[in-house]
């Protein structure tokens, strides 16, 4: 059974994945329903406000955001996403739609949506000039979508870690993003709602392999998984618990991993 991060997590040192723009485990459930924040674990402090009528709710990994009919929104204070290359991932449950084209993620260039008719998966990296198709995602069911994007805008859709239509599709010049940041709502007004939820979403500034999209739909949180070396600072050059040592006092204070 795959879970969440705790709360406050920290990614792993070095881990192959990073660096990262934004993790958003979306863990906070009740811990957090006085303040409504969607913490980004990256360090980057990207955090996000959950506003409209969403709510907390379990989900398939612990606590989730559930969006429903009245315009939820999960905002930031910023564009975030830039004109870099980057890759983006979200694992979503949609259940359903009140908008021709619902919001996954939308700063007025960077959006990614689908289709209500058909439930198309679409992408644009210049709001609108030129878009990439991906597959159809289903309604009430678990899935993981992500986008690959290059600094020229050459862009691969991903549906549950595959390729979801064809490969390189031109999804314009990369500009940054003309209104701040939202998940699930376009950027700047009460529409084009999604409906359902959003267990997490991630954000690196690098495309990624194939392979480490086949990764992350295998594990959503391999990035906060912790090697077994000392929780604290490592006791040897080379930080490996001496045999036998696993959960013992080192002399830095800290304790040996597993």
């Amino acid at each position: 059974m795959i879970l969440k991060p705790p709360l406050f997590a920290k990614p792993a040192r070095g881990h192959p994945l990073g660096p990262y723009e934004g993790l958003w485990p979306m863990n906070e459930g009740r811990y957090n329903s006085t303040f409504n924040k969607v913490f980004d674990l990256s360090g980057n402090k990207n955090t996000g406000t959950f506003s409209g009528t969403g709510s907390w709710t379990p989900g398939a990994f612990g606590s989730s955001t559930l969006f429903a009919a009245g315009s939820p929104h999960i905002s930031f204070d910023s564009e975030v996403i830039g004109a870099g290359a980057m890759t983006f991932w979200m694992w979503i449950y949609p259940t359903g739609s009140n908008s021709s084209s619902p919001r996954f993620a939308d700063n007025g260039k960077f959006v990614f949506y689908f289709l209500s008719t058909g439930n198309i998966l679409n992408f644009t990296s210049d709001g609108f000039g030129m878009m990439a198709t991906g597959g159809v995602i289903l309604l009430n069911t678990l899935q993981m979508i992500a986008v690959t994007r290059t600094a020229t805008g050459v862009a691969n859709i991903y549906l549950d870690g595959v390729l979801s239509g064809a490969a390189n599709q031109a999804s314009g010049t990369p500009v940054a993003g003309v209104g701040n940041l939202r998940f699930g709502q376009v950027y700047n007004a009460t529409n084009r709602d999604y409906i359902g939820r959003i267990e997490c979403a991630g954000l690196a500034n690098r495309v990624y392999a194939s392979s480490e999209i086949v990764e992350l739909y295998l594990n959503p949180f391999i990035m906060f998984e912790q090697d077994p070396i000392e929780l604290w600072v490592g006791a040897t050059s080379v930080g490996v618990p001496p045999v036998g040592m696993a959960g013992a006092m080192t002399t830095n204070t800290g304790y040996w991993g597993w």
